[in-house]
């Protein structure tokens, strides 16, 4: 059962980012799966690696929208943690979540990055 919702829930995330691909561009395709994010990290993440088949879409714009699928999904997370654990275990959770975050972020910078910053 929940094999065949995960199995639907990508089905239509892929056939929503199509849609906002063709009515509002990349960047709606890529704000579609941010929004999934919020609900569903693996259906966004499908959409945007589906989206990088297509050659019109680059590769950095596709690593910045899987961030910010990350950062949905930590959103939702910590307002669950907040909710189910207290402010308390909230905090500590968003602390190690956001070090994440911002270490999927440095890495990016340091992608497109001509040459590597340190050597």
């Amino acid at each position: 059962k929940h094999a065949l919702i995960i199995t639907v829930t990508i089905s239509l995330v892929m056939l929503i980012s199509v849609f906002m691909r063709d009515w509002l561009g990349d960047n709606g395709a890529i704000a579609a799966a941010v929004f999934v994010g919020l609900a569903e990290i693996h259906a966004a993440a499908f959409s945007l690696a589906h989206l990088s088949l297509q050659p019109a879409i680059s590769l950095p714009h596709l690593q910045w929208g899987l961030w910010g699928v990350v950062l949905a999904s930590t959103l939702s997370k910590t307002v669950f943690a907040c909710i189910s654990g207290g402010w308390r275990f909230g905090v500590y959770l968003v602390l190690s979540l956001l070090l994440m975050l911002g270490v999927f972020a440095l890495s990016l910078v340091c992608l497109q990055w001509p040459v590597w910053p340190l050597g």
